[in-house]
């Protein structure tokens, strides 16, 4: 209370009070204390501080902000939507005096991770990754490679090569440091590429038959499927890696046919097979008897081009290897003479054939006539033979 006297001392003096009221100035503050990550969002913690009484009040504004006001020192957290700078505002009342304070504080967007892997699965075990991260410049990669223990990586756009195929899921952490990082994840299948081949193992000849043999090549694994098809060809169809014999009914051009399916991936070869009738040993048959003991063998053999011939006499000089061979004998008689087309094959054909081998004019033959008497019915003589 504040008492104002007026001329004191005198009969006149006036006198008048005045109730003051007096307090220590105030101070507004507040500071940013904390960032969380709530539900994917920074959450921002203010404490307010100061100097004031027990009997101070406070208002919060935060632009924007959830929530956007508060009447608490320490007020709830809060978050934006939206990236930017806010003024944050508290004023403080006490006993009629107010003081404010501001403070602009940077809002940042979170991070939001997103990348692409590799699109196709048979393009080997080397994968290459794109990053699609927005609000982010830093980052943390998990391949999942079972088969690795430094399958990690902070590249932006990193290149991982793995230990072997299979399934993988990789992780990627964008600004993993940041009070509220983002992961996201991707799976995809890892396999080498491979090239469908297949080869001819084996061929041969039954009862005249020839019959192929073929196998799959290729560095797939064991999981692989198989579709073959053999155009004109008993069987058709097969679905293993070496599949049974198969054989053509007739000669030709034919087209075999492979498809390999491996883990997602495959593949197809296409090539063609000549086949080729079996050979035919055919022995020209005798038309001369009596020309000497020197013989020359016609060969009317198909689809060979090799020979032996066995001209029937003992011993190993009465051998030939030409086409059409001449042979001399030791004696006249009868031979069986043997001829192979293509012989040591499988599909080696045998001809047998009876020479028979007479001295030259082995008949002397005379003839002579004799007038007859034209009065001799009984006796009538026209030749002779010695």
């Amino acid at each position: 209370m504040v008492t104002l006297v007026v001329n004191p001392g005198f009969d006149c003096a006036d006198t008048t009070t005045m109730e003051i009221l007096a307090y220590e100035p105030i101070v507004a503050q507040f500071e940013q204390v904390d960032e969380l990550c709530i539900d994917g969002d920074v959450a921002y913690d203010f404490l307010g501080s100061g100097d004031y009484t027990n009997d101070a009040t406070f208002t919060w504004e935060f632009p924007a902000g959830t929530p956007n006001s508060s009447d608490l020192l320490d007020p709830d957290l809060v978050t934006w939507t939206e990236a930017g700078e806010y003024e944050i505002t508290l004023t403080v009342e006490d006993h009629q005096c107010e003081a404010e304070y501001s403070l602009l504080v940077e809002v940042l967007a979170g991070p939001n991770a997103d990348f692409d892997g590799p699109d196709e699965y048979c393009q080997g075990l080397t994968a290459n990754f794109t990053n699609l991260s927005t609000n982010a410049d830093a980052f943390f990669w998990d391949f999942g490679d079972p088969g690795s223990s430094s399958d990690t990586s902070t590249d932006i756009e990193p290149t991982y090569t793995y230990q072997d195929s299979g399934f993988f899921t990789v992780m990627m952490v964008a600004n993993p440091n940041f009070v509220c990082p983002d992961t996201t994840y991707f799976d995809f299948y890892a396999y080498e590429s491979f090239d469908a081949s297949m080869t001819i193992v084996n061929d041969w000849c039954d009862l005249a038959i020839a019959y192929y043999d073929f196998n799959a090549v290729g560095n797939y694994t064991s999981d692989a499927t198989y579709d073959w098809t053999f155009e004109g060809g008993e069987p058709g169809e097969a679905d293993d890696s070496n599949p049974d014999p198969v054989w053509w009914n007739a000669p030709g051009s034919y087209d075999i046919t492979l498809v390999i399916n491996d883990h997602f991936c495959e593949d197809d070869t296409t090539f063609s097979v000549d086949i080729i009738p079996p050979p035919l040993a055919i022995i020209e048959e005798q038309t001369v008897f009596c020309d000497g003991l020197t013989v020359d063998f016609n060969n009317l053999s198909i689809n060979a081009s090799e020979f032996v011939w066995d001209f029937g006499e003992p011993g190993i000089d009465d051998i030939s290897l030409e086409e059409n061979p001449s042979h001399t004998y030791g004696d006249y008689g009868t031979y069986q003479v043997l001829l192979l087309a293509d012989p040591e094959t499988d599909c080696e054909h045998m001809d047998t054939l009876l020479f028979v081998l007479n001295p030259p004019d082995p008949i002397d033959f005379d003839f002579a006539v004799s007038a007859p008497d034209i009065c001799d019915t009984t006796n009538f003589v026209i030749g002779s033979f010695n």
